[in-house]
C-alpha cells in the first residue's frame, strides 16, 4: 500500500479559446498553489512485474489572478493503472 499528501505550484502558460466565431489567446495568466493527495495498492507478481491500483485527487488552494480574470481549479480525480517491470 502507498499514500501521500503534497503541495504543488501551477501556471498557465497559454490559454487558448476557440468558438466558432473566433479564438482568443492569452499568455501568462499567472501562478497559484495546490494540495495532492494519492493511495493505491501495488502487488508483486514475480520477481519482474508489478501490478496495482491508485486514486490520485487534486485541488487549488489559492486563485489564479491576473488582469481582474480569476482561475480556480476545483477538483481533479483520477484512477491509475499501475504496470511496472522491473529490471
Amino acid at each position: 500500500m502507498h499514500a501521500g499528501i503534497g503541495i504543488y505550484g501551477n501556471t498557465l502558460l497559454k490559454e487558448e479559446i476557440q468558438t466558432l466565431t473566433t479564438t482568443f489567446e492569452e499568455k501568462n495568466r499567472g501562478w497559484n498553489f495546490g494540495l495532492g493527495f494519492n493511495i493505491g495498492l501495488t502487488f508483486e507478481v514475480n520477481d519482474y512485474m508489478t501490478l496495482g491500483l491508485g486514486f490520485d485527487t487534486q485541488s487549488d488552494l489559492t486563485k489564479m489572478k491576473k488582469d481582474d480574470v480569476e482561475r480556480k481549479l476545483e477538483a481533479i480525480n483520477t484512477v491509475n493503472f499501475i504496470y511496472k517491470l522491473n529490471f
